[in-house]
């Protein structure tokens, strides 16, 4: 009884031994590694030029037009019509409408979605050539390893006006630097 016992146990330290190998394996070759950064299809986040708008403000007409963008921009809607665009949206409102970095405004920087998933590159190799675009990259989806920035503040739940001024989303990009000096005034008058 004792030997059929022990070896029972030795099966046993086998198969999780070779268990063990298959996982090593698989995650060495890729079969299960860390998740990858993935983009979503057919979406893409571009900067217009503010000279080429004419504000900061990412102020222009775009209409739905049989199911395609349409703007007052010639060759964005030659583009719209090859790629089967199909919205554009702004992605960031600010306050200080001057407020750029290296002529990148905020409010000029749209999403744009394509019904053409499998063009994206394409579309972004053409924007990427375009004078009157800044920038163009695939919108990319966070990872659930990607650890994203929380506060230690107790009072977190409390402070409504940080999802007001997109905080949060800030906080994915950038959480401060130390070369950054702030002041606070507080006159504790209500």
């Amino acid at each position: 009884m004792k030997n059929l016992f022990m070896e029972n146990k030795m099966v046993t330290k086998i198969k999780h031994a070779i268990l063990c190998v298959i996982i090593a394996i698989a995650f060495f070759t890729g079969i299960i590694a860390d998740e990858p950064l993935t983009f979503h299809p057919g979406i893409v986040s571009v900067c217009f030029d503010a000279g080429m708008i004419g504000n900061t403000r990412g102020e222009f007409n775009v209409d739905i037009v049989d199911g395609i963008v349409s703007t007052p921009f010639e060759w964005f809607n030659d583009l719209a019509q090859e790629f089967q665009i199909i919205s554009l949206e702004k992605v960031f409102w600010v306050k200080d409408h001057e407020w750029n970095l290296n002529g990148q405004y905020p409010m000029n920087i749209f999403s744009l979605e394509t019904n053409h998933h499998n063009r994206t590159n394409e579309l972004l190799d053409v924007l990427a050539l375009n004078e009157n675009i800044l920038f163009a990259e695939p919108a990319s989806v966070v990872s659930s390893l990607e650890v994203l920035y929380i506060p230690n503040d107790p009072l977190l739940s409390e402070q409504w006006h940080l999802e007001q001024i997109q905080a949060f989303d800030a906080w994915s990009l950038q959480t401060g630097s130390r070369d950054v000096i702030i002041g606070v005034a507080d006159t504790g008058i209500k």
